[in-house]
């Protein structure tokens, strides 16, 4: 592709001449300096395609973010439901436990009254 750059060798070759170069030496190094100008400069195309990489790139980023956010909440839901599992369990252990030692005091305390009303009946 063919850049225009804005770049006056003309201007250029006399100011070196009048800093004392010779035209020719002053017009080389304007030729040299117009290539290396041309050489660096982007043209619109270029910043497009770089552009155009960037968006790609982005979307792939922003695509791979979302399949690792699900996969992340997927994880997370399991992980919730095995918690609710083992703290319902536990639970239900607990519950049971509660309800034998509440079974043993009752009986306990059902021995007990009877062994104070025996007590109480005997003496009189």
């Amino acid at each position: 592709m063919n850049v225009r750059v804005a770049f006056d060798t003309h201007a250029f070759v006399k100011r070196l001449e009048a800093g004392g170069m010779s035209v020719p030496q002053a017009e080389a190094l304007a030729d040299a300096l117009g290539d290396i100008v041309l050489q660096s400069t982007s043209t619109k195309g270029d910043l497009q395609e770089v552009e155009a990489g960037l968006r790609t790139e982005l979307r792939v980023m922003a695509d791979g973010l979302r399949a690792e956010m699900k996969e992340l909440g997927l994880r997370l839901q399991t992980e919730i439901r095995e918690l609710e599992l083992r703290l319902q369990t536990e639970m239900k252990e607990l519950e049971l436990r509660l309800t034998a030692r509440t079974g043993a005091m009752l009986a306990g305390s059902t021995a007990l009254t009877v062994a104070i009303l025996g007590v109480l009946i005997s003496l009189h």
